[in-house]
């Protein structure tokens, strides 16, 4: 997938524009796996015996399924927790208040024995400024990205316990809640312009942006 830039568009605009599309794409697959989940739980008993498993349950199942449910309400309590801390501006930046100062940290940390550190600005050793601009946009973009797919993933483990629930003991008793907490994952980390944009705020002051297409094989 690439993403050719539009000159007659702001940079900032673009960059935004590009990390909320991608996201809306992530987030509509996410919540699609969980429908998928939804309809086998809806077609098992069509699949089978009441859609129960033909073998006999533990005699504390209903340990199981006080067990699921608590995983379920912890997804959904770090789902807010890391949310706050992965998607933490402060966190993104490394510190750093320019795109230049995080292009240079970045840099530093690829050479040997680099420490990096954002209160010394100078030119990297290598590559060219726009280069280093340009990977340092990539970092940011790529950081949004995996931040917000994590927090995702967690929605998938709710509904996967739910759906075992139900192709064992064959009741929607328990799969039904865990599914409820599932899409209440999803909707807490939910794709935000707002947010992107306070996230990206040090870069949309910044004059010129490097633009890139992506997949292009920078790092």
């Amino acid at each position: 997938m690439t993403a050719t830039p539009d000159p007659t568009r702001p940079p900032a605009e673009q960059l935004v524009s590009l990390a909320m599309r991608t996201l809306w794409i992530l987030y509509g697959g996410f919540w699609f796996s969980i429908l998928i989940y939804a309809g086998i739980m809806v077609a098992l008993p069509f699949l089978g015996e009441g859609g129960a498993a033909p073998i006999e349950l533990p005699g504390n199942w209903a340990e199981w399924e006080f067990l699921f449910v608590a995983v379920g309400l912890v997804c959904l309590y770090l789902t807010h927790r890391l949310g706050n801390i992965l998607l933490n501006r402060n966190r993104l930046w490394r510190g750093t208040s320019t795109i230049w100062e995080l292009a240079v940290l970045l840099e530093r940390k690829k050479s040997p024995g680099g420490t990096g550190s954002p209160g010394q600005v100078e030119d990297p050793s290598t590559g060219s400024r726009h280069q280093s601009l340009a990977r340092a946009v990539q970092h940011l973009l790529g950081r949004i990205l995996t931040a917000h797919v994590f927090l995702w993933v967690l929605a998938e483990l709710p509904a996967l316990l739910g759906l075992v629930d139900r192709f064992l003991s064959g009741s929607w008793k328990i799969a039904a809640w865990l599914l409820l907490i599932s899409a209440l994952i999803l909707l807490v980390p939910r794709p935000s312009r707002r947010r992107i944009e306070a996230l990206l705020e040090p870069l949309l002051r910044e004059p010129e942006i490097p633009m890139q297409p992506m997949g292009d094989g920078q790092a």
